[in-house]
């Protein structure tokens, strides 16, 4: 999820909108995804943009999926 429209390439609008609930507990409707360049060699897929929300979040099931990698978090890092 994305709080920011603007940092999204290739923005599309969704087929059939979706509701997700924010962690405040208010549902938002969601109407548009897009393409996540987060670094040079990682650009993540299908990204909800939700400008309502404050903050962004990875799904780390996802990200393993659509990466077909692994993610181990230690104490004091995460590898990928």
């Amino acid at each position: 999820m994305c709080s920011r429209p603007d940092s999204l390439q290739d923005l599309s609008v969704l087929n059939y909108p979706i509701m997700v609930n924010l962690p405040n507990g208010i549902k938002v409707k969601v109407t548009h995804q897009g393409r996540l360049q987060v670094f040079l060699k990682l650009v993540l897929d299908r990204v909800l943009s939700i400008p309502h929300f404050k903050c962004n979040l990875l799904s780390v099931k996802r990200l393993c999926q659509q990466l077909k990698c692994t993610v181990q978090f230690t104490q004091d890092k995460c590898t990928v």
